[in-house]
């Protein structure tokens, strides 16, 4: 990618590198996940294919602003005209405006989906954990789930009606974004990004706080606390990145140079639904912690466990020994062979405690002696 006439105003750079730092944290956590599901417990759940659908449309997301920025999205408008020169293929264009708006357009919608989706299998998490105040807590997460994907859902649409033909949206002449075929654009869909953004920001504040709760419960050992806590650290940095977000959202009105004036926006908007994913999938972490032999306290049970197992298959040699003595005269001799065995078993102890006493009564006669 080269750099444009502005470089210090050209914003791809940053861009890709949120993506980098997005792909970075969701991978791994994603390859967690699925380590732990497929390798350590082997079990599916619903909520495991819920995830799975979350990543695809993540990851296509991903894809799409990675297309965007490829295409000039990031910098300005009037610079993506000019021609720039690239090592390997010589002078180029350096970006298309149709292209890289037409690439963030697709981002958004599933930037959309992404965030719905991860939301959907978060607030399955939280309704599945224990709390004196579940019912509160379970309508609770159940409105707020149903009216923050009914938003998703809709604000989708608009998005999808915004101009006539929806082209206009992208198109190279950026007069026609603020001409009468883009006039709901205006009038509806920039407005509603405020309303969108805001739901978006309570609904995730809600799924935080329920998460947050458990952490904070006295008496709760720093073992059981530190998971929690890195779950949330993920779960509260997606909601500042949602206000952030929503605090951008004026500069989505300059459409004459939208390329560049939506990428601090489209920054802050990869954040949301990536940190969501993660906190997501590590909602589970304290039990993967002691499946996978990583938890301390843990690791000492099963320790203290073998040796209590150790010792009481030593014990059950021992006794073992004199009861197979006992019982290997069955099917040879009957009653007798048992009852000969019984009296052989029965000699040999008088006969160590007879020496057992005979050597404490030399002892005793050496002192006397003595």
């Amino acid at each position: 990618m080269a750099s444009s006439s502005t470089a210090d105003e050209d914003r791809r750079w940053i861009v890709l590198t949120m993506v980098c730092l997005a792909l970075t944290l969701g991978l791994s956590s994603l390859a967690l996940r699925g380590y732990v599901k497929l390798r350590v417990r082997k079990m599916v759940t619903a909520d495991d294919w819920i995830m799975l659908i979350a990543g695809l449309l993540w990851l296509g997301y991903m894809a799409s602003q990675i297309a965007a920025c490829a295409n000039g999205f990031g910098a300005h408008t009037a610079d993506l005209r000019q021609n720039s020169y690239y090592y390997v293929v010589g002078t180029a264009h350096n970006g298309d405006v149709v292209e890289a708006l037409r690439f963030w357009f697709v981002s958004t919608l599933l930037h959309i989906g992404t965030t719905a989706v991860v939301r959907l299998s978060a607030s399955l998490t939280v309704l599945g954990q224990p709390h004196p105040r579940s019912t509160f807590r379970r309508w609770t997460v159940i409105l707020n789930l149903a009216i923050v994907t009914l938003a998703s859902i809709a604000f989708a649409v608009l998005l999808a009606l915004q101009c006539t033909p929806l082209s206009a949206y992208w198109s190279r002449n950026r007069a026609e974004a603020s001409s009468p075929s883009c006039h709901f654009a205006t009038t509806v869909v920039q407005p509603g990004w405020y309303g969108f953004a805001a739901l978006s920001l309570v609904a995730n504040l809600v799924l935080a706080f329920f998460a947050l709760t458990p952490v904070l419960q006295a008496g709760l050992s720093w073992r059981k606390r530190a998971p929690g806590a890195v779950l949330n650290l993920f779960s509260v940095t997606s909601v500042v990145m949602s206000a952030l977000q929503l605090a951008q959202v004026p500069t989505l009105r300059d459409t004459a140079d939208l390329s560049f004036a939506a990428g601090d926006f489209a920054s802050y908007a990869l954040l949301v639904p990536s940190l969501a994913l993660v906190a997501a999938n590590l909602a589970g972490l304290g039990p993967w912690v002691k499946e996978l032999g990583w938890d301390a306290e843990g690791g000492e049970a099963r320790w203290r466990e073998g040796n209590r197992g150790l010792r009481m298959r030593t014990l059950g040699r021992r006794r073992g020994r004199s009861a197979m003595n006992v019982m290997r005269g069955h099917g040879e001799e009957g009653d007798e062979a048992v009852l000969e065995a019984a009296i052989e078993e029965g000699l040999g102890r008088l006969e160590s405690t007879g020496a057992e006493a005979r050597a404490a009564s030399g002892s005793e006669l050496g002192r006397e002696r003595g």
